[in-house]
């Protein structure tokens, strides 16, 4: 019996009309104080004075932040002995709010606390500079290396100015002298910095380090208790937001009206929990929802692509039913295939048929989705420069003769702006981890699994050996570096021998998108572009590994599901560098009406509304980073394994021990999540 919805979600045009109507009263009556509060302004009326005020260049000042050199702790306190509240990972950026000694306070989206100074880069911008106490008898050099020239060393009590940072060596002018100095040999004071007036121009981009409110920030809670293995409370907060479906039958078409991702969400959840049933109803209602987006697509439905397109323009992209990006949907299909499997069913192979066959048509699309935004990109620019030209005549023609036509107007070279500073990865380790895949559509998950499916069938039907050689090999291409899959596609080539057992794990999980907040002085107030980018989310699981009597044997990656996503995000530049743009052009043309209509109020309307806008932060949160698996072929007298995971310092984080069906072949899953660590066993096979 279906329950009584207790959270029916929003319909999505009523939010996008609240939000229009809510952004237009600000634009009419609304400003920020200084303290970035709402504050009402009055309107300005006929009796204003029209006295021309001069315009000063707009001053970009973003947060001081900083870059953590490795993995390390956030304490509670300034002190070793306090207690740890959260773990930084490597180059992972930070907001520095504060300093005590040689601690430095800082914020992220998991909370506040303090962080030893070696441990983090202060990060600095073109023009910034901090004051310094140098440690004495400390080196000098002329570059930023131990291995260049020494231009002096530094005395006692000595002082100087950091003017930047290259890696691990601070930039320092110190007394008549300039070079640089590593990172561990000076105290710099957090707050000290001194900041430059940012200048109008395209070429001036200065970014804004905003902590705003994302979707993984709103559901801190759901990837918490996921985490935690506290499935039950993720599902009460579920089942409050979207109401519960407790008829097996109706849950398709309950997950069709959740809308995609938190179907999604769902029907992994009830993976993790071993309702594959349920699970299996919640990814075909994800399913449903994708089908009848795509036939709304086909049919050339002109109401949603208007509302996609308004939801765009005026900022607020959340309000969109949830496309979500196309190695999500493929990996969605892969668990989908994944939990049949576990209830012994072999319906999983016609899943993983069409994951793969998914997986191409998301490829060939994506590419057509840049080729098309990278000419729409060039398009509009120019029609943006040939806007702006005509009206920048008008106004010279209008002001001539006047002191206002002393001197001409100018406009923003539109062509030249470059946004691969706004949206492309900001870590090098994230840049150095999606350079290891060549494209987000190389999920080998599915490929490995219908091997799987074929190899199982072989018991009964040795011809189907030969069939799961091949998706061996086509899984092999995807992922060349896992030996697993060459040995399982040469093993077909005999008959087997021993136990088959697949062990999968998935660790961690997938990077969550953060927003991130750039200032783009335009005009003489920035024009605020807010971008929603991948961020890792750190991991203390280095590896697993099975063991059975006195063999142990580690398990290789399968599909590392952050790099599909952080190649997704660096690929598609050329998708949200035509959305930004398009925001630009909205908030600039728009400043010069109001501003032609209301005098200054009109720019500072603009501003409002640029900071009002939010972009689609939103992603699958208890994704997981990556997948592992082993291949076991095992003596018939083997009843148990012993799973374990290992931190970078081999030191075991967790063991379980899995008991095997009485006989046949068999699948074992596990999900790592730090210290925490489940296991689950197939209700065997279909044989």
């Amino acid at each position: 019996m279906k329950s009584t919805l207790r959270a029916r979600p929003v319909p999505h045009v009523f939010v996008l009309v609240v939000c229009c109507l809510f952004s237009v009263s600000m634009l009419l009556g609304g400003c920020v104080d200084k303290n970035g509060n709402l504050a009402m302004v009055p309107l300005m009326t006929n009796s204003t004075s029209t006295k021309q005020v001069e315009e000063k260049p707009a001053v970009v000042v973003p947060d001081a932040s900083a870059t953590a050199f490795e993995a390390c702790n956030v304490r509670k306190q300034a002190s070793t002995k306090s207690p740890v509240v959260f773990r930084l990972a490597q180059d992972q950026q930070v907001l520095l709010t504060g300093q005590s000694g040689d601690w430095y306070v800082i914020k992220t989206e998991q909370g506040e606390g303090f962080v030893y100074r070696s441990l983090l880069g202060v990060n600095l911008s073109p023009g910034e500079s901090y004051s310094t106490s140098l440690l004495a008898g400390k080196k000098l050099y002329k570059e930023a290396s131990h291995k260049t020239a020494v231009l002096g060393v530094t005395g006692q009590e000595a002082c100087g100015e950091v003017l930047g940072r290259e890696g691990k060596y601070y930039k320092v002018s110190y007394g008549e002298t300039t070079g640089y100095v590593f990172h561990k040999n000076l105290v710099i004071n957090v707050d000290s910095r001194s900041v430059p007036e940012q200048k109008a121009g395209p070429d001036n981009v200065a970014k804004v380090q905003e902590v705003l409110t994302s979707y993984a920030e709103k559901n801190a809670s759901v990837r918490g208790n996921f985490a935690l293995g506290k499935y039950d409370d993720v599902a009460a907060e579920l089942d409050e937001r979207y109401g519960a479906e407790d008829n097996l039958a109706d849950i398709p078409e309950h997950a069709n009206e959740m809308d995609l991702l938190p179907a999604i969400e769902r029907g992994y959840l009830e993976f993790e929990m071993s309702r594959y049933n349920e699970s299996v109803a919640y990814f075909s209602g994800a399913e449903q929802t994708l089908t009848d987006r795509e036939n709304r697509s086909s049919s050339g439905s002109f109401a949603m692509g208007c509302f996609s397109g308004l939801a765009t323009m005026v900022g607020f992209e959340e309000v969109t039913p949830y496309d979500g990006p196309g190695f999500e949907k493929v990996l969605m299909l892969n668990y989908k295939a994944l939990a049949y499997l576990m209830n012994g069913e072999r319906k999983a192979y016609n899943v993983t048929r069409r994951a793969i066959e998914i997986q191409g048509q998301e490829r060939e699309a994506f590419a057509k989705q840049i080729e098309e935004a990278q000419a729409k990109l060039e398009k509009e620019k120019q029609e943006a420069v040939e806007k702006q030209a005509k009206e920048i005549e008008a106004q010279n023609v209008a002001g001539n003769g006047t002191q206002q036509g002393d001197k001409k107007a100018q406009g923003v070279d539109f062509a030249k702006l470059d946004f691969s500073k706004v949206l492309l990865l900001n870590s090098a380790s994230q840049v150095k981890r999606a350079k290891t895949v060549p494209s987000a559509f190389v999920n080998p998950f599915g490929d490995y699994l219908n091997a799987a499916i074929l190899e199982i069938d072989g018991y009964e039907d040795s011809g189907q050996r030969s069939a799961a050689k091949i998706a061996y090999e086509k899984a092999a291409q995807l992922q060349p570096k896992c030996s697993v899959l060459a040995k399982a596609a040469k093993d077909m080539d005999k008959s087997p021998k021993g136990r088959l057992v697949h062990v999968i794990v998935a660790d961690g999980f997938g990077p969550e998108k953060t927003i991130q907040t750039t200032g783009i002085p335009i005009s003489s107030l920035p024009v605020i572009v807010k971008s929603a980018v991948y961020k890792s989310v750190p991991s203390d699981v280095a590896f697993a590994e099975v063991a059975y009597g006195k063999t142990n044997t580690r398990l290789e990656l399968l599909a590392d599901l952050e790099a599909l996503a952080l190649r997704y995000e660096a690929d598609a530049l050329p998708m949200n560098s035509a959305k930004i743009f398009t925001n630009i052009l909205r908030s600039y043309f728009e400043r010069q009406m109001l501003s032609n209509a209301a005098g200054g109020f009109g720019e500072i309307a603009g501003a409002l509304h640029d900071a009002m806008s939010k972009p689609d932060s939103r992603s699958w949160l208890t994704m997981p980073c990556t997948i592992s698996v082993q291949r076991l072929m095992l003596p018939e007298n083997v009843s148990s394994l012993t799973l374990r995971t290992r931190n970078a310092k081999n030191k075991v984080l967790n063991t379980v021990t899995i008991n095997l069906p009485a006989n046949g072949p068999c699948i074992v899953y596990a999900r790592s999540m730090n210290e925490n660590l489940t296991a689950h066993v197939s209700k065997g096979s279909w044989l």
